[in-house]
């Protein structure tokens, strides 16, 4: 439906993904949407606005650090993984996407904070029992 155009891979040293995408904006003019979603420190200092709801959009206020920071920490405490998902648009006509992209990454526009309870994972039966066994047939 919105074709991803770019991306910029998740890595551990920058702590966010971000993907690109042919799409329209509320004006029905056509953009190069980003979407972000990372680590609330790391993302939080590249946004320079929020979205509320309604869809005003509001600057970030130079003292709200601490208070995204006590809510990660409020999230985390209960057991959740918390990320915050922001975007950007570009203009078509000027947007390379083989441009170094992670310097696009800024400017942008925070639309979420969210805390995801990752599942379980289940053992396999077998691999507690039977793991050691055939490494050692190995030697």
């Amino acid at each position: 439906m919105y074709p991803r155009v770019a991306e910029v891979p998740f890595d551990s040293d920058y702590k966010f993904m971000a993907t690109f995408h042919n799409m329209t904006n509320a004006q029905g003019k056509p953009v190069v949407r980003c979407f972000v979603k990372g680590a609330p420190d790391v993302v939080m200092k590249r946004c320079s606005s929020v979205w509320v709801p309604g869809g005003e959009v509001m600057q970030v206020a130079a003292d709200s650090a601490p208070l995204v920071n006590a809510e990660n920490d409020r999230m985390a405490a209960a057991g959740e993984r918390v990320l915050v998902v922001a975007r950007r648009d570009f203009d078509p006509a000027t947007f390379d996407p083989k441009a170094k992209l992670i310097d696009l990454i800024t400017d942008l526009t925070g639309l979420a904070m969210v805390g995801i309870v990752d599942p379980a994972r289940r053992r396999p039966k077998w691999r507690s029992k039977n793991a050691i066994a055939p490494a050692s047939r190995c030697a």
